[in-house]
């Protein structure tokens, strides 16, 4: 096999070629060579998966099996695989995790300054705790989507705005 173009070589990791069913666990190869054993349990009912039927999704992003009785199917994406079977990539999510956790919370920290609001007004404004905004602040809570939606709303702001604007509210 020759080189593979920028594109594939730059994204290997990501694109699974290959699933190989075995008694308790699927054996997934990626583009790059990488090779990790997915343990079934952890997706459910392994006896309910039709895994005959399953196939790897046409960008390569996601193995899909089918649940017996039924339409539905399983979707394992890619970064689920690494995450659970390479401590590497599973250091990279987490720290990346940190960082987006810093960065959302000291952009509410700035908004929430910049409209004069205590901690405890923003709380009370978006029907949370205090301290769950403070650990949001800090850094230490990366919050749940709908969390984030009720702090934008509290903040008079849309969500995207709230997560890249400057304090004035217009975006950066």
């Amino acid at each position: 096999m020759g080189a593979l173009p920028a594109v594939v070589a730059a994204n290997a990791h990501r694109w699974m070629v290959e699933a190989i069913f075995e008694s308790t666990s699927v054996r997934i190869t990626f583009a790059n060579g990488d090779r990790f054993r997915f343990p079934l349990a952890r997706l459910g009912a392994p006896g309910n998966l039709q895994v005959a039927r399953a196939s790897i999704a046409p960008d390569g992003m996601s193995l899909e099996i089918p649940v017996a009785r039924g339409e539905d199917k399983v979707e394992l994406p890619w970064d689920l695989v690494r995450a659970e079977c390479d401590p590497d990539f599973a250091d990279q999510v987490r720290a990346s995790e940190v960082a987006t956790a810093a960065s959302v919370g000291g952009k509410i920290a700035e908004v929430r300054r910049f409209a004069g609001l205590t901690q405890g007004a923003l709380a009370r404004r978006a029907r949370i705790a205090r301290a769950t905004v403070n650990r949001i602040e800090r850094g230490r809570l990366l919050p749940e989507l709908s969390t984030l939606r009720r702090i934008a709303k509290a903040l008079g702001m849309s969500l995207p705005d709230l997560v890249i604007a400057g304090p004035s509210g217009r975006r950066s």
